[in-house]
């Protein structure tokens, strides 16, 4: 039980660290910034960048719903799979941007060993 409630901390510190990081851009700006405003590829008729656009979105939308889904079989391919498409998919588009992804990374490594373990308890 324990575990699961450092799981559930982890998963929103997550989900806040990939809305709230940001960076001093002629003023501040966040994460969510970029994928909603700043970063309109179809606008400027990029297609590639507008698939990234949507990995980004769905991958955050799961990202945001993985505190509801630990109990869930597909929890554990989720966790690994939404996140690191999410890095990558951003890595990709903004290059620079990881750096503002530092945090998310933490969090998110460290709910996959957490999960590790509830796991490991679960079957021992």
């Amino acid at each position: 039980m324990k575990r699961q409630i450092t799981l559930i901390i982890l998963l929103v510190m997550m989900i806040l660290s990939s809305l709230f990081t940001g960076a001093d851009i002629k003023g501040w700006i966040f994460l969510y910034e970029f994928e909603l405003e700043i970063f309109d590829p179809v606008v400027a008729g990029q297609y590639g960048y507008a698939l990234l656009k949507i990995l980004i979105g769905l991958s955050h939308l799961v990202i945001l719903i993985l505190p509801f889904l630990i109990k869930t079989r597909l929890f554990t391919k989720l966790l690994i799979i939404a996140p690191l498409i999410f890095i990558v998919a951003h890595t990709i588009a903004l290059g620079l941007i990881f750096f503002l992804l530092i945090p998310f990374l933490i969090f998110w490594l460290m709910a996959i060993d957490v999960n590790k373990k509830m796991q490991h308890q679960l079957t021992s």
